[in-house]
């Protein structure tokens, strides 16, 4: 995975490449993958706060991609809104002078699920407090309309739909 991805095509193609988030659940030792000219990266150890990324070549964050090395965010700096304001860094950067692939991949999906501070009273009791996981014991008819790796996993069970 680290050797061959769509950013290598891409750069070959003239794009200006940037990764921002996570990357993988294993994460390259002391150097980034080839074909991506900035990279802002965690693996599944990130942060909501204060998160910590491998880097190379961000605006305004030094590099630290060798083995073991990460930078650390400030304290308080939410990861969804580090990832995003080093993507729009990188779009000014290179955009409209170049054409550009910008990947962005923030942890804020996964659970445990911590708002950002300055949203974190916007929480209605309605809501669900962890993800729902219909989507994998629908019927076989309405698993067929998602994705192509929904319809073809078994049903989770019982227990496992309700962790």
């Amino acid at each position: 995975v680290h050797d061959r991805s769509f950013a290598v095509d891409f750069a070959a193609a003239g794009y200006a490449t940037g990764l921002f988030g996570k990357y993988a659940n294993a994460m390259p030792r002391g150097f980034v993958p080839r074909g991506w000219d900035s990279w802002m990266a965690h693996g599944n150890d990130g942060t909501y706060l204060g998160p910590t990324f491998q880097t190379k070549n961000v605006e305004g964050v030094p590099d630290a991609f060798g083995e073991g090395e990460r930078w650390a965010a400030p304290a308080d700096a939410y990861s969804t809104a580090v990832i995003g304001n080093a993507s729009v860094a990188f779009l000014r950067k290179h955009l409209p002078r170049r054409k550009t692939l910008l990947y962005v991949a923030p942890k804020a999906v996964h659970g445990p699920f911590a708002p950002a501070p300055w949203h974190r009273d916007a929480w209605d009791d309605a809501w669900p407090s962890e993800a729902p996981r219909t989507a994998w014991n629908l019927s076989n008819a309405a698993r067929a309309k998602h994705a192509t790796n929904v319809p073809s996993q078994k049903l989770l069970s019982a227990t496992a739909a309700a962790v």
